[in-house]
């Protein structure tokens, strides 16, 4: 309501008349309220409104594809951010011997390139005692090979760095315990170059797919802006960890310092925590209980 007549205000008392301005003063203002959107505070226009929604639906599509272990919701991202080609990128990387990796062409099988480097390196050894080498470094390589093979991000992830550290000791026991010592070292360059191959051709996407800047939740009402920089090299750093701790469990079992069981039960301690903590795209507790479950049956059949 509203009072403009001077003669009619005279028939009301003055508190009266107070109170009906303040009413139309807040009336105008949720008016006004209605028709802009503000960010961080502070009036944008039309453009900025319609980049900030845009922003927010690719943040939806972005998260429901990638997960930064690091970091809490991603509310936002750059609008022009191209989601589009997300899974159309090949993975590659240079070589530990230069040019070219050697696996870069056979990335969803692997075993081939070791296979092609034994029948060039293993004059002395039976056919029989190649087959069985050949045989178990197909095994090792598997589940790397169908990582690189299935659609979707085929970045950095906690689920790929597992794996390749699970392929890799699996690769160095065969080396010692089934090969010729004359051969070993020839391997050992085999084995540092498959893993430098599926390290770097991931993490090379990984920093390629990383937006910007992310807008991230933290708690309820709160957001922070983190950038590109920061964001690599936090994921990177987690990533470095937890190579190392795979690594360390490994390299304890083949040594004989403990045996499968107490190793599966380790790991799937450490697999476990990391999704019920990290696995926020998930959702719920049950999902995150199905991916450690699916991860920890892929580790263990590489366990001799």
């Amino acid at each position: 309501m509203r009072i403009d007549n001077n003669e009619t205000m005279k028939m009301y008392s003055p508190e009266y008349v107070k109170n009906v301005a303040q009413a139309n003063k807040k009336a105008a203002a949720d008016n006004a309220a209605n028709e802009k959107t503000v960010g961080d505070d502070v009036d944008i226009s039309k453009e900025g409104k319609s980049l900030l929604v845009t922003g927010k639906e690719k943040a939806e599509r972005f998260r429901q594809q990638i997960r930064f272990c690091t970091f809490g919701d991603i509310q936002e991202i750059p609008a022009e951010y191209k989601i589009e080609n997300l899974f159309k990128m090949d993975l590659r990387a240079d070589s530990i011997f230069g040019g070219e990796n050697l696996f870069q062409h056979n990335s969803t099988s692997q075993y081939k390139v070791f296979n092609e480097w034994l029948d060039s390196n293993a004059s002395n050894m039976s056919e029989e005692q190649l087959q069985a080498i050949k045989e178990e470094i197909k095994y090792a390589t598997g589940a790397i090979d169908s990582l690189n093979d299935q659609e979707g991000y085929r970045g950095t992830s906690f689920e790929s760095v597992a794996l390749l550290q699970a392929s890799k000791s699996f690769l160095e026991n065969l080396k010692d315990s089934m090969l010729p010592e004359e051969m070993r070292a020839g391997f050992q360059g085999m084995i540092n170059e498959y893993t430098h191959f599926n390290e770097t051709a991931r993490d090379s996407l990984m920093q390629r797919m990383t937006p910007d800047y992310m807008v991230v939740g933290i708690g309820n009402n709160t957001v922070s802006y983190k950038y590109k920089n920061e964001i690599v090299q936090s994921e990177k750093q987690f990533y470095s960890k937890e190579s190392a701790d795979i690594s360390s469990k490994f390299s304890d079992y083949y040594s004989g310092r403990r045996n499968k069981e107490d190793l599966l039960k380790d790991i799937g301690n450490y697999v476990t925590s990391f999704y019920n903590k990290h696995d926020t795209l998930a959702g719920t507790r049950t999902s995150a209980y199905s991916n450690a479950q699916n991860l920890l049956r892929k580790i263990a059949d590489m366990v001799r």
